[in-house]
């Protein structure tokens, strides 16, 4: 379960790398935490109760502690298993195409390092020639509003 939700971040942060940085608070990660062991102590709670609904789903014969549920190997197998694989399996085919694509755009067009450098997200501006008009114009003396510096 860990792992499925560590699978899901990485992707998250490769795709929007600005807009995960700001998502990420104390507070979404300490809850995000707590949802995943609250999702974990769910799955394994469950043959607590199983067992305490039945004691014969734990223990079929006296001094012998066997799980006899099969509604618990496929809930489990499921929830705790399956399910976190296929999202891991999905999220990290997803971060690789992802990858490959950004390191063929960087390839293709190695003059846009500050497009690089902002995720993905703005074009690279191209740099302004300074005049020395335009310097001139913005420091003026104070008094006099005729004199340039």
């Amino acid at each position: 379960m860990h792992m499925c939700f560590i699978s899901l971040d990485r992707y998250l942060g490769i795709r929007n790398p600005l807009k995960t940085r700001h998502r990420y608070t104390t507070r979404t990660v300490v809850l995000r935490i707590a949802l995943v062991w609250l999702l974990s102590m769910l799955v394994s709670s469950s043959i607590t109760v199983l067992g305490v609904i039945n004691p014969k789903n734990i223990m079929p014969k006296p001094n012998e502690c066997v799980i006899n549920n099969r509604a618990f190997f496929v809930f489990g197998s499921l929830v705790a298993f399956y399910m976190p694989m296929v999202v891991m399996v999905v999220t990290y085919a997803l971060t690789v195409q992802l990858l490959r694509k950004k390191a063929r755009f960087a390839a293709e067009h190695p003059e846009a390092d500050q497009f690089r450098r902002l995720g993905g997200r703005f074009p690279a501006k191209p740099e302004r020639p300074t005049t020395i008009a335009t310097h001139q114009t913005m420091w003026r003396t104070a008094g006099r509003g005729d004199r340039y510096v």
